[in-house]
């Protein structure tokens, strides 16, 4: 999977509450009734499922058994 953080086009520093902002954001531009009909609603589809999936791991972190925030730690430690 992608760097959620970037997907979320926020830091990796960022706070919860910067997680949150991002997410609702970009789930209002990419949700898929919005676009219904559209030629490009699978595109949309698509993105709308990557920030759920890159919101999911990061609300996984407030859990202290994240893979993904783990594997950081230890790239930069």
């Amino acid at each position: 999977m992608a760097d959620p953080y970037h997907i979320l086009g926020i830091a990796s520093t960022a706070s919860d509450a910067d997680i949150d902002t991002a997410y609702k954001y970009l789930y209002g531009v990419y949700h898929p009734d919005n676009h219904a009909g559209m030629s490009s609603h699978a595109r949309y589809l698509r993105l709308f499922k990557q920030v759920q999936r890159a919101y999911m791991s990061l609300c996984e972190k407030r859990v202290p058994s994240c893979p993904y925030d783990e594997r950081l730690r230890r790239i930069r430690c």
